[in-house]
Parts: structure tokens; C-alpha cells; sequence
């Protein structure tokens, strides 16, 4: 029977178009904040990378002036040897009663003197707490450097040591420059007092207020929009634990949301009114060939089990996560989850049941893990989780949340492996599945550690 256009129809195709304009709508406001969370969460990838390096620099500044400064007198080579190991451009050690034993650069006129209170960090590791402080101009160079205060025990009582040096020019500055992958990004480290302790940027000022007013008097804020209308830039900041100091991470908005700009987004609204010109029928068939087609992307890239990622899409994601791994100069690690007795398990409940088993370890992981993991389902009861910025100390950590969250109907074993740099992934997998077997016959349900091939040293978060 031949199709005539009737109030009922046209009714119906203007209800499937708006239906479908609404939808396209959503989707794209859905896109833009899945961005602006991708971008977010750079920053606080930032800032836990800026925590652990500051706990660094203090760890390996208690433990060389606890071995080399602890002696009842200390001479000027004890004092110099610690100031070139630690690269420091400017130091002083008190003794136990604030007076300066050692000073870099040399200044006999306060050797003997009381200078804590003048230096808030000094006055704080004098009271027993590591401090870090504010931006000052160095006494040699005259750049800006940051002190870093640590109290240590002594037989003649608690001293402190407090090195200085431009963090600008440590690996630290180094991240900064390439953490944000958006044309006309900016990463800022601030102090209390507006100056920049590191910055991405090139031939910047010392000050936010200087290089970037509008930003400086909005950094109060969590997150939020500065500029011209035309031009808007949104800039998200975080306060790096163990520090006084406030990351500030900028963005065009026009970088930020380009890839809703390109040519398929507006394709689909071209297809929409080509819908509307054809009819109803067109737009039904068109329809369900893009719900077919969202369906078979589905199907390619997620576990349909587990709605975790599938294996295909891990290892792309794990080849995407190395390269950038080896550009910011971060440390990256993997571990293989295995479901203990799992055959077992199925063999005495059936295979219904070992199916919603899985389900369920699936859905209580994910909960445990960063957005930048990926947790995915790398075959049978065997899965896997990628962890970048984790470093082999930390991963265990990480993992035993995923060891508590297990269904308490089996247990998990589980081996981790750092990437060295330089080995494929066939190979980092290779003895990640080391481990587990590993950890299988040593009893299951525990961690074992690939004590293999580990990154080069000044490559990861604990670099010099």
C-alpha cells in the first residue's frame, strides 16, 4: 500500500526528530564533561606526582644530614659534601638551640646566630615538623628557589638542615612543561604568596599576578571559567599534600572541547535533517542502523560479561600508556588478577553462578581503582589491571584494595610488574604472569612482586 503523509504521521516524525535532536544534544553535553573530567584529573595526577617528589626530596635530605651532620662538630667538607649530593644551591644547618653551624652560600656573619624566626619553614622543623617554604630569591644566583626544612636526631641533640634550589630546574619543572597535552595549556605551581615555585610556561615572570592577573585572583576557586567571552580558559587547581603551594592548570576551552568540533559532530546533525526531508521511514531505518552500529562498537572494545574493557582494547591502551609514559617520565605498572578454584567453583555451582561470580569481582574492583586505571577482563577468570604513574612500591597498595573488595566467595592472587623502560609488552606482561603463577604456588590469595628489570633512575617519581 502506498504511504500518504497524514497529521499522525508528520506528528510522528516531528516527535522522532526532536527526539533525536534532544538526544544529540545530551550526548554532546555528556562529551564536554567527560572532557572537562579528563582534564581535571590531570591535574590531580599533577599534583600526587608534585607530593611525591617533595616526600622525596625530604626523605633523601633527613637521611644524608642523619649520616653526614650528626657528629659533635660538623666541618665545612661534611657540611659541602651533603650541599653537592643534593644539588642544592643554597643550606644551613642549626643546632639544637637554632644557631647556624653551617651556612651555603658562605655568610660568616650569622654562623653562630639565630635566624629561625625570620624563615617560617625553619621555625616549624624547630618545633620537630618537616616545612617547605615559600619562594625566595637565591643568595647566589638570584632565581627563585624553594627551602626545604627536615629536623633529624642527633647525640647532641635535634638539629635541622634546610636545602634550597630551583625547582624549576628539577625533574619537577620537567613534568610541568609536558603534563597538559592541549595546545595553550598552562601548569602553574604557586606559593602562598602568588610567586612561581615551577611553571610550564616560557620567560614567565616570578609572579602569577604578573604573567596571568585574571587567573591569580581567581585560583581561590576549585575550578572555573576566566577570560573574554571569546576566549574562555578553564583552569581547575589543586593543593599538593606536604606543601604550601596551589597547582593551577589552565586550558582554551576551544583546545579543551575540539574534538566535539570535527567533522563527525556535525555530520550527525546533517544526517538528522536529511532524516526529517525523507520521511519517517528513513528515519526509523536510519536509526536502528546507528543503534546497530553503537552496539557493535560496544560489543568490540567491553567484556560483555564484566562490562569491563576486553582484552583488545587493553593491550591498545596499554601500548598508548607506555609511549606517554616514556614522554613525562613517569613510572607505570601492571598487575594480573587470577580468581582462585575458579573451575572448582563452577564445576560445584555451575557455570550460571561462576558467570555472576565474575560479575560481581568485576563490579567491586572497578570501584577501587583511579579513573586514569584500566581495569579490564583479559580472559576466563584471569584479569588485568594497567596502572599508570604507579610506582613498584606503591602498586601493592593499590591492589590489596582490589584483594579486599573480592567476593567472599573465592580469593584472588595477583602479580605486579613494573615497566623498565625499555622491555615490549609481551614482555612486561610476560613477567607480570610470572608473578601470578608465583603467587599461585605459594598458597594463592596474595601478592607477589616482580622483582625483575626495573626503570632507570631520574625516570619516575623518586628520580636522583
Amino acid at each position: 500500500m502506498r504511504w500518504a503523509p497524514t497529521p499522525v504521521a508528520i506528528g510522528v516524525l516531528a516527535l522522532t526528530v526532536a527526539g533525536l535532536a534532544a538526544g544529540l544534544v545530551y550526548t554532546q553535553e555528556v562529551s564536554r564533561q567527560d572532557l572537562r573530567q579528563r582534564f581535571d584529573s590531570r591535574a590531580d595526577l599533577s599534583s600526587r606526582f608534585t607530593s611525591a617528589y617533595v616526600g622525596d626530596v625530604i626523605t633523601r635530605e633527613k637521611a644524608n644530614a642523619g649520616s653526614r651532620l650528626s657528629g659533635p662538630t660538623v666541618s665545612r667538607a661534611e657540611f659541602d659534601q651533603v650541599v653537592a649530593i643534593m644539588g642544592l644551591e643554597a643550606a644551613v644547618l642549626l643546632d639544637d638551640k637554632g644557631r647556624v653551624l653551617q651556612v651555603v652560600p658562605d655568610n660568616p656573619a650569622v654562623v653562630g646566630k639565630l635566624i629561625a624566626t625570620r624563615y617560617p619553614h625553619l621555625t616549624a622543623a624547630e618545633a620537630g615538623r618537616t616545612a617547605v617554604s615559600a619562594v625566595v630569591p637565591g643568595a647566589s644566583s638570584g632565581r627563585p628557589i624553594v627551602g626545604f626544612a627536615v629536623p633529624f636526631s642527633t647525640p647532641s641533640g635535634r638539629r635541622v638542615f634546610s636545602g634550597g634550589f630551583d625547582v624549576g630546574n628539577s625533574p619537577l619543572g620537567t613534568y610541568l612543561l609536558d603534563s597538559l597535552p592541549y595546545p595553550g595549556a598552562t601548569s602553574d605551581l604557586v606559593d602562598p604568596t602568588g610567586k612561581l615555585v615551577a611553571t610550564s610556561r616560557t620567560g614567565a615572570p616570578r609572579t602569577l599576578g604578573a604573567v596571568d592577573p585574571g587567573l591569580a585572583r581567581s585560583v581561590a576557586s576549585a575550578e572555573g571559567t576566566i577570560g573574554r567571552s571569546s576566549a574562555p580558559r578553564r583552569f581547575v587547581t589543586e593543593h599538593p599534600s606536604g606543601t604550601p603551594w596551589t597547582l593551577v592548570n589552565t586550558v582554551p576551552e576551544s583546545a579543551l572541547y575540539s574534538p566535539l568540533s570535527s567533522p563527525g559532530q556535525w555530520i550527525q546533525w546533517a544526517a538528522l535533517i536529511a532524516f526529517l526531508a525523507a520521511g519517517v521511514y528513513v528515519v526509523v531505518l536510519v536509526v536502528r542502523l546507528g543503534h546497530s552500529r553503537e552496539a557493535l562498537a560496544r560489543t568490540s572494545s567491553i567484556d560483555a560479561l564484566t562490562g569491563l574493557a576486553n582484552r583488545r582494547t587493553f593491550d591498545v591502551a596499554l601500548q598508548q600508556e607506555l609511549a606517554r609514559t616514556s614522554r613525562t617520565g613517569l613510572r607505570l605498572c601492571v598487575a594480573m588478577l587470577d580468581l582462585d578454584h575458579f573451575k572448582r567453583f563452577n564445576d560445584t555451582h555451575g557455570h550460571p553462578a561462576g558467570d555472576a561470580l565474575l560479575s560481581d569481582a568485576a563490579s567491586r574492583w572497578r570501584a577501587q581503582v583511579r579513573d586514569v586505571d584500566i581495569l579490564a577482563r583479559y580472559g576466563g577468570e584471569e584479569f588485568v589491571l594497567l596502572m599508570p604513574g604507579c610506582s613498584l612500591e606503591d602498586a601493592p597498595l593499590v591492589v590489596s584494595r582490589l584483594q579486599a573488595a573480592t567476593p567472599s566467595a573465592t580469593t584472588v592472587s595477583i602479580g605486579v610488574a613494573e615497566w623498565d623502560r625499555s622491555e615490549s609488552t609481551s614482555a612486561l606482561m610476560s613477567r607480570a604472569d610470572t608473578a601470578l603463577y608465583s603467587a599461585k604456588g605459594q598458597g594463592r590469595n596474595i601478592v607477589v612482586v616482580d622483582s625483575g628489570p626495573q626503570p632507570a633512575m631520574g625516570s619516575g617519581l623518586v628520580a636522583g
